[in-house]
């Protein structure tokens, strides 16, 4: 009896939590490249996304040239994303909805675009790519590293900024500024390398991890050429 319900109690748990595991919410959190349409209403359209309690899902679109349109209603759903946006284009207001499944970064679905007021409809094929670009990093990184021996975390910020099509980069830790060299983004993955002086000595540091929206919720710290690594994350605090 005894073996056969230490067979019987895993698999049935097994099963109960297979759903569960099923349902887990993909973050659908930072910017989509979505090319539309020709004309005023087409071009290359960006949704900047992030994630919030409950499933919600935020954001603006910023239309080719235009004024951004804010996410009306947004909800993550397991891997399916839902948007309703309001656009207004030459004085009239139209109702889109999208609906996709999100696969790593890119989105496959498709939604429909309707004017109100003639009650004109139109299928649109939804299949934005999530990308990171330049602009989508702008602002200050709050970094904080755990000691791998567990008893603190150091903290630090990268603080970036444009100016035309420049970038530029600062490190602050311990009250000092730090130069930023090699500041940019390698397959997708935000980069910067910088010194700092500890103990009387310096350390070189290279930082890379990958943004999702505001946050980069696992990168790497290598010291001194590879010397060792240390994990971090960070959180972006955008300039207004």
């Amino acid at each position: 009896m005894s073996f056969k319900v230490d067979l019987i109690v895993p698999f049935a748990l097994a099963v109960l939590l297979a759903p569960l595991q099923a349902q887990s919410t993909v973050d659908p959190s930072g910017t989509w490249i979505f090319q539309y349409g020709d004309g005023e209403q087409g071009g290359v359209h960006r949704f900047v996304l992030s994630l919030g309690d409950g499933g919600k899902v935020t954001g603006m679109v910023h239309p080719p040239g235009g004024t951004p349109w804010e996410i009306e209603e947004g909800k993550i759903d397991g891997n399916e994303l839902l948007l309703t946006v309001r656009p207004e284009v030459r004085a009239r207001t139209y109702v889109v909805e999208l609906r996709g499944q999100i696969d790593g970064d890119e989105i496959k679905g498709d939604g429909t675009l309707v004017q109100p007021d003639s009650g004109v409809s139109r299928a649109i094929r939804w299949n934005p790519v999530r990308t990171v670009e330049m602009q989508d990093v702008v602002g200050a990184w709050n970094i904080s590293i755990p000691d791998p021996r567990g008893d603190r975390t150091w903290s630090s910020v990268l603080t970036i900024t444009r100016d035309g099509e420049q970038y530029k980069g600062i490190y602050t830790s311990g009250g000092q500024q730090h130069a930023v060299t090699g500041l940019g983004i390698e397959s997708k993955r935000l980069t910067f390398s910088t010194v700092v002086t500890r103990a009387e000595r310096e350390m070189a540091l290279v930082f890379q991890g990958r943004p999702y929206g505001t946050r980069i919720p696992n990168g790497t710290m290598d010291v001194n050429n590879g010397r060792f690594s240390l994990g971090f994350t960070a959180t972006l605090s955008q300039e207004d």
